[in-house]
């Protein structure tokens, strides 16, 4: 569950970085008749190229269910690998926004940092173990492992790189070191 205001704010820094400054940013909720909502919600993007836009859909609030005692593990894991994600970028970002540092320079931090803190990069012996693995894969495989993508040379888009952890749920966590501002 996402913060609409950060959301919005996130996606007009990514425009931004790659001046797109003419997209737009809508926020809409998912049921028509209903008011987005300044409260946490899942919000599902939906990009349109053909008139700029950047949808923001909001869905409405989550009806609470009880979970067995698994599920309630997998979740309360979950929810401190992402804490430990968020203090890592954060604190990588402070560091790196106090001098110009090169992409190449912030995955270096990055990767230091995040083996440091107990998460390693994936491998084609990752990809394997993931596809052979029935689903869903072991909340170890996907709260340990991340995929770093440093964007290239070519994209000029601002000179202090910074870090990005995106993750998206399952065994999917993707860092990006790139010159933008989170």
């Amino acid at each position: 569950m996402l913060d609409t205001g950060a959301d919005e704010r996130a996606v007009r820094a990514l425009l931004a970085a790659d001046e797109l400054s003419s997209w737009h940013v809508r926020v809409t909720p998912n049921d028509p008749g209903r008011a987005v909502s300044t409260g946490c919600r899942v919000i599902v993007p939906n990009i349109d190229g053909g008139t700029r836009t950047v949808q923001l859909i909001q869905f409405g609030p989550q009806r609470l269910y009880r979970q067995t005692p698994e599920q309630h593990r997998v979740t309360t894991v979950a929810a401190a690998t992402n804490r430990r994600l968020l203090a890592l970028q954060q604190t990588l970002n402070r560091g790196l926004a106090r001098g110009r540092q090169s992409v190449a320079n912030a995955a270096a931090d990055w990767t230091t940092a995040a083996r440091a803190a107990g998460f390693r990069p994936t491998s084609l012996a990752y990809y394997r173990t993931i596809n052979d693995t029935t689903n869903p894969p072991s909340s170890q495989l996907s709260n340990d492992f991340y995929t770093l993508v440093k964007q290239p040379p070519s994209q000029h888009t601002g000179a202090c790189a910074h870090i990005l952890v995106l993750r998206a749920g399952g065994a999917s966590l993707t860092v990006y070191a790139a010159r933008i501002t989170p």
